[in-house]
């Protein structure tokens, strides 16, 4: 789905992204520190409060990561299934949620010590920015092989301010967002609250969510400050219309499987975290930061598992129920001496999932057939070092020890039934990087990097064995990446900024999809894969009042090797056979494409902007027998903004998808029954009314 909503920031309206060299951006991933982006050897954009809001629902984070060169991001039209996204490649096979990137927000972790995560918790109504590290410099954040993606958000303004939001749009949508904030003395606050609701584009497909975002920051001293933030999502029964097969997309794309209506596919979910980050400088030279956190997860999906009761004995059922609480800690300190800048740190986070599994009988829950305790714990020291050894060459290194535990203590044992599967595994690495950057100019930039990379499965992942036998498949292992990276950052004519990046990646033992059967996944470590690729992204200012930007990516990522897989045939959804050597990694497209033109006019509080996408085909399976069709997208939005004393009304129009083109918007990668994809809708809108009020 996709819309518009007004952009309800507080600050003052904002400009291109990249005006001119002397206001550049500054980010603090990658360097951990804050930089200008424009001096760092590293892949790393920046995504505006503006870019985020301005003509989005504020409800998916692939609404603006879609803007990001590298990042793929697919949206499945259901919310019963968190968003997946996959960076130069890197989690394009999770079947649930995020794998392969690391994912933070306000500096806590919204992925888990095991790798997996969910951008769901992410609040775009409250965003400041979000950026978006890939490539080398990525291995200090530990147990991943794809990128980092950090969302921050802003501060009250100085004025106490309250905004109300009401949009409306296509398939029953409407969404409306309550924000409060402002300035007390030595305490800054910004409170946000929404609501989202759909009927879905697809049958089975309606959801609802609701969704608050709290921070507050006081200043302790001159030298130190201590931030709290909060979230919690709620997500009630939101249904799963489930994959369709290539013959069913052709019949009525908005169908949903008949599978799905017979198990009555659906999803409810809560998540609540609570966080806090103290600052202190000790000196000019030296800083202090600790971070500490805690939080809880529900989680009860009701999957397309038919009943069989040989089968419950090896597996879940049909009703899986997750009870997680996670937390942890992390303490990092900057040392500044001169030309050299140092960063140490050590982090510690834990996860314990109470998962149980119940028999389905598409309407309650039935026999309990899985009782067990998940238990992950990840632990990582790192430093990296800055070094400028002259005008025109900078150096940059770093290394991080990681050490990843998995434990299960199953509670389900039943004598010649079900056997106990307890069991641990721990995987560890030394994860190294190294970089260069020259200055041809001040305007012109080169750098080079390198690095090792690990990532370990995760619980989902182990969560069966391919040959069918009861237990945790603690026979993966971990993958081991060797990437390399080339760049070049230009400013042409102090109006256009120029990041283009090639880079190299062999991995060693990927995890891939063994077979994918009944809603349940199993996976195996393949042979190595490699990926080749540019990006480039351009950003730009014609003139005061039109400015462009654009995103494009080749990927060039193909198996290494030949390996056995599942294959689904008409007999069978299930044939063994050997992939072949050379064969592209399913679930991305080797192409894509974003391009934009906004075009502002502030004395009359006017807005409009027009956006086209494309994507080339995707593969849906290791043998590459299907894929979903390229496709070419267009959007455009206006937005019209009214200043009355203390008052701001703004009112908002958008239109996706104008000339109604029938794409897929997602797939499920090896579907074992060919349901492989997931349509989107075709031309959409959305329109709504924004007021803002000054204390």
């Amino acid at each position: 789905m996709s819309g518009a909503a007004v952009d309800m920031s507080f600050a003052a309206e904002e400009g291109p992204l990249y005006p001119e060299a002397d206001s550049p951006t500054i980010v603090v991933t990658g360097s951990r520190i804050p930089h200008p982006s424009f001096d760092l050897p590293a892949s790393v954009t920046t995504l505006t409060s503006t870019q985020i809001r301005d003509g989005r629902w504020q409800v998916n984070s692939s609404e603006s990561l879609q803007r990001i060169p590298g990042l793929y991001a697919q949206n499945r039209q259901t919310f019963a299934q968190d968003l997946q996204f996959s960076s130069r490649g890197f989690g394009a096979r999770a079947q649930f949620g995020v794998r392969g990137v690391r994912i933070i927000a306000d500096d806590i972790p919204a992925t888990m010590p095991d790798g997996q995560g969910q951008t769901g918790s992410f609040a775009l109504s409250s965003a400041q920015r979000i950026e978006v590290l890939r490539g080398p410099f990525s291995v200090l954040y530990g147990n991943h092989s794809g990128g980092v993606v950090q969302i921050f958000t802003e501060d009250g303004p100085p004025r106490p301010t309250t905004a109300f939001t009401q949009a409306m749009g296509s398939n029953g949508a409407s969404r409306t967002g309550l924000t409060m904030g402002g300035q007390s003395d030595s305490l800054n606050y910004r409170l946000d609250l929404s609501r989202f609701s759909t009927d879905g584009y697809r049958i089975h497909s309606a959801a609802e969510r609701t969704q608050f975002n709290g921070k507050l920051r006081i200043e302790l001293s001159e030298d130190s400050q201590l931030t709290w933030v909060a979230s919690h999502l709620e997500q009630p029964n939101n249904l799963d219309p489930l994959g369709l097969t290539a013959a069913q997309v052709q019949s009525n794309r908005r169908q949903a499987a008949a599978v799905a209506m017979a198990a009555n596919t659906r999803r409810s979910l809560g998540n609540s975290q609570s966080g806090w980050v103290y600052e202190r400088k000790l000196g000019d030279e030296d800083s202090l930061r600790l971070v500490g956190y805690v939080g809880d997860r529900r989680n009860e999906q009701f999957l397309p598992v038919p009943f069989n009761a040989a089968m419950f004995i090896r597996g879940s059922g049909g009703d899986s129920v997750i009870a997680r609480e996670f937390g942890g800690t992390g303490l990092r300190w900057t040392h500044r001496q001169g030309d050299l800048t140092v960063t140490s740190g050590f982090e510690w986070e834990r996860m314990k999932d109470a998962r149980t599994g119940y028999e389905n009988d598409g309407r309650r829950r039935g026999a309990l057939r899985r009782d067990e305790d998940n238990i992950a714990t990840a632990t990582g020291a790192y430093s990296q070092a800055e070094w400028q050894a002259s005008d025109r060459w900078a150096l940059f290194g770093g290394i991080r020890i990681n050490s990843v535990e998995f434990v299960v203590k199953d509670h389900y044992v039943k004598p010649q039934i079900n056997l106990d599967d307890s069991g641990a595994k721990q995987y560890s690495a030394t994860t190294p990087v190294a970089g260069a950057l020259f200055r041809i100019s001040p305007t012109l930039n080169l750098y080079a990097t390198m690095a090792r990379g690990f990532e370990t499965p995760t619980f989902v992942e182990m969560a069966y064995r391919p040959d069918g036998q009861p237990g945790i498949n603690f026979d993966l292992k971990s993958s081991r990446s060797r990437n390399f990276e080339i760049g070049l950052k230009a400013l042409v004519d102090r109006r256009v900024r120029i990041d283009m990046a090639l880079f190299d990646i062999d991995t060693r033992g990927e995890v891939v999809i063994s077979s994918n059967v009944a809603g349940r996944a199993t996976y195996a470590n393949a042979a190595e894969t490699r990926r080749r690729g540019v990006e480039i992204g351009i950003d730009t200012t014609f003139t005061r009042n039109l400015s462009g930007s654009l995103a494009y990516s080749y990927l060039a990522a193909r198996y290494a090797g030949s390996f056995e897989s599942c294959l689904a045939t008409a007999a069978t959804p299930c044939s063994r056979q050997y992939v072949p050597d050379g064969r592209r990694l399913p679930g991305v497209p080797s192409g894509s494409l974003f391009a934009e033109l906004v075009w502002r006019q502030p004395s009359t509080g006017l807005t409009m902007a027009v956006d086209g996408r494309y994507a080339s085909k995707v593969y849906v399976d290791d043998f590459n027998s299907q894929a979903a069709p390229a496709y070419a997208l267009a959007g455009w939005r206006m937005g019209i903004e009214q200043q009355v004393g203390p008052l701001r009304l703004t009112e908002f129009l958008y239109v996706d998808n104008i000339f109604d083109h029938h794409y897929i918007g997602a797939v499920y990668v090896g579907e074992g029954n060919g349901r492989y994809y997931a349509p989107a809708p075709g031309r959409t809108w959305m329109a709504g009314v924004s007021l803002a009020f000054h204390y």
